[in-house]
C-alpha cells in the first residue's frame, strides 16, 4: 500500500515539474485574455482581424479615437513569434500619442512576456516609447533594449512609430553564435 501511494505521489510530482518546466507559448487568444486582465479596453478579440499567410493584422481603436495597428506573426503551432504595434503619428492627438502608445506597448509586452506591468513600463521608457518629441519630429530613429525595439520613421505622407517585440530574434542569434 505504501509503495502504491509513493508511486502515485512520485508520478504527480513528475507531472507537475514537467508542466512547470515547459516553455509557455502564447497564441492570440491567450494574449487577448492577458491584455484584458491588465485593462479591459486592451483586449482585441472583438475587433477586425485580417490574416495573410502567418501574419495577423488587427485594427485597434484606442482612447480618444487614436487607432493602432497590431500585427503579429505565428509559427506552425499558431504561437506568436513577433508582435508589432504601429501608429500613424500624424493622425494621433499630439497631446497624448506617446503616452497612450507607450502604455499599450507596455501592456502587450507584459501580457506576452509575463513580466509585471510596471516592469514593462520601465522597458518602454528605456527604449523611448514615452518621448513625445520623437513622435512628431522624426526622420529615422531606432533604439533597442534586449529583445524590444522601437523604430520611428517619416516620409512625406506620414510619420510612423513602431514597437516590435520578438523573442524569436534571441533564439536566432543564439543559434547562429553556436553555429560559428
Amino acid at each position: 500500500m505504501i509503495k502504491k501511494i509513493t508511486a502515485v505521489l512520485l508520478s504527480v510530482i513528475i507531472l507537475f515539474l514537467a508542466a512547470c518546466s515547459r516553455p509557455k507559448r502564447v497564441d492570440s487568444l491567450e494574449l487577448s485574455k492577458r491584455l484584458e486582465k491588465i485593462k479591459e479596453s486592451y483586449a482585441f478579440d472583438s475587433l477586425d482581424t485580417y490574416i495573410v499567410n502567418d501574419e495577423h493584422i488587427v485594427f485597434i481603436s484606442l482612447v480618444k479615437a487614436n487607432d493602432c495597428l497590431l500585427t503579429y506573426t505565428t509559427d506552425g503551432n499558431n504561437s506568436i513569434t513577433e508582435i508589432r504595434l504601429t501608429i500613424d503619428a500624424e493622425n494621433w492627438d499630439k497631446n497624448d500619442a506617446a503616452y497612450i502608445f507607450g502604455e499599450y506597448a507596455a501592456a502587450v509586452l507584459s501580457a506576452f512576456s509575463g513580466c509585471a506591468y510596471d516592469e514593462a513600463l520601465n522597458y518602454a521608457k528605456e527604449i523611448g516609447l514615452f518621448d513625445e518629441s520623437a513622435y512628431f519630429n522624426m526622420h529615422e530613429a531606432e533604439s533597442s533594449f534586449d529583445r524590444y525595439s522601437i523604430k520611428m520613421y517619416a516620409n512625406p505622407l506620414c510619420a510612423v512609430a513602431e514597437f516590435i517585440y520578438s523573442p524569436s530574434l534571441v533564439k536566432t542569434s543564439e543559434a547562429s553564435e553556436t553555429d560559428a
